[in-house]
């Protein structure tokens, strides 16, 4: 798949782990990511880490069931 500028992606989990590094890998290619996760203190790090113009993050510190 080829990752062009403009693209979005929505990562879960995307503060810690597996998906924080690929919100950071995201954000290298220019995608728009929206980092989902519990932790608002680690999310908001890593939208940080992002391009500023390319991240934005949602807490998911609810619960679902």
């Amino acid at each position: 798949m080829e990752l062009k500028p403009g693209l979005s992606a929505f990562v879960t989990g995307g503060a810690s782990g597996i998906g924080r590094a690929l919100s950071l890998a995201l954000g290298q290619k220019g995608v728009l990511v929206t980092v989902v996760d519990f932790s608002e203190e680690k999310g908001k790090e890593v939208a940080s880490l992002v391009e500023k113009e390319n991240a934005r993050f949602h807490s998911n510190g609810r619960d679902f069931h």
